[in-house]
């Protein structure tokens, strides 16, 4: 088998990865073991790039994620195959992102954005969407470090203009959601709703079963602060069934956190409490840092919440006895 065919197979591989199949993992063993010989740097780095990639999708490892991808960049850091070279770089700053190690991350996607842009060539497919993934990567960046939500949106609204209408269709769909999530973050609920079921509708067109989950996860959030909680609980429903099937640890903590969140709107504050610990449980087994302290601050919140309503149950009851 020549190594273009290889080359193939591993880029078959990835994006399997990126979709979860649960034949993924099975099939990356199988070409370690079918072709982890090949001296070639090329096939050498595609490979590195499919195991870095399931560690961060599969098992929500970013310390490995990022140790796979440095350890490339270190060795063949002048490769002539600069586009794989900014992808591992792109996937290390994701990682760094999710451990809050915010300026290791734009370290990294600023060397990936160098790579990527710096061909002058008109780019083919796989150059156009390693450019939005890293725009993208550099939104989510932006806004988990509660940076400037205009630079934010900025980044996002780039990578729209960089995909013609009905060509990678789910990579609009997360630029989408990106600015759903911004606008959430300022109040704007409706104009939020409306971005995230755009999202959906592309989302459900390629059957991204992993996005379409985020998205109603999103959604759920955005219905239970506007009031309507049937439709809030629907979504964070079917979210979590789904996650539940395909998400990683802090995913389904991230679900459970949404569901804390909406029981706590409806007042029903122990059954808040009791999701949010299940929240917290599947997010300490996660390495997403983000998630982590924001449970537990939330946690410390209603933990006082419970204490007052203790407080005022025994107000009552010594009421009714005197």
């Amino acid at each position: 088998m020549d190594r273009v065919q290889v080359l193939d197979m591993i880029n078959a591989n990835r994006q399997y990865i990126k979709l979860r199949s649960n034949i993924a993992v099975q099939n990356l063993a199988m070409l370690h073991k079918s072709f982890g010989h090949i001296e070639d740097e090329e096939c050498i780095l595609a490979l590195a790039l499919n195991d870095s990639e399931a560690a961060m999708l599969f098992n929500s490892d970013y310390a490995r994620g990022i140790a796979i991808c440095e350890g490339m960049i270190a060795r063949y850091g002048h490769t002539p195959y600069p586009r794989l070279l900014a992808a591992l770089r792109c996937l290390a700053g994701r990682c760094y992102t999710f451990m809050m190690r915010y300026d290791a991350a734009l370290e990294q996607l600023r060397a990936a954005e160098q790579i990527a842009f710096g061909e002058e060539d008109e780019p083919d497919a796989e150059l156009l969407g390693l450019r939005v993934e890293i725009l993208q990567n550099l939104a989510m960046r932006s806004y988990y470090s509660d940076g400037d939500d205009e630079q934010t949106l900025a980044y996002l609204h780039r990578a729209l203009e960089l995909l013609p209408e009905g060509v990678q269709v789910n990579r609009r769909g997360v630029s989408l959601m990106g600015m759903a999530n911004v606008l959430g973050r300022r109040g704007d609920l409706a104009a939020a709703l409306e971005h995230h079921q755009q999202a959906l509708a592309l989302f459900e067109e390629v059957d991204n079963r992993c996005n379409i989950a985020t998205v109603l996860c999103n959604m759920g959030s955005c219905y239970g602060r506007m009031g309507d909680f049937e439709r809030a609980q629907d979504c964070l429903d079917r979210a979590l069934d789904m996650r539940t099937r395909l998400g990683t640890y802090w995913e389904i903590s991230n679900t459970y956190y949404n569901l804390g969140k909406l029981y706590q709107a409806r007042g029903e504050h122990q059954r808040a409490y009791d999701t949010m610990i299940i929240a917290r449980d599947y997010a300490l087994v996660s390495q997403h840092r983000g998630l982590q302290a924001l449970i537990l601050d939330e946690l410390k919140s209603m933990t006082g919440e419970l204490g007052e309503q203790e407080l005022h149950h025994a107000s009552i009851k010594a009421d009714i006895a005197a």
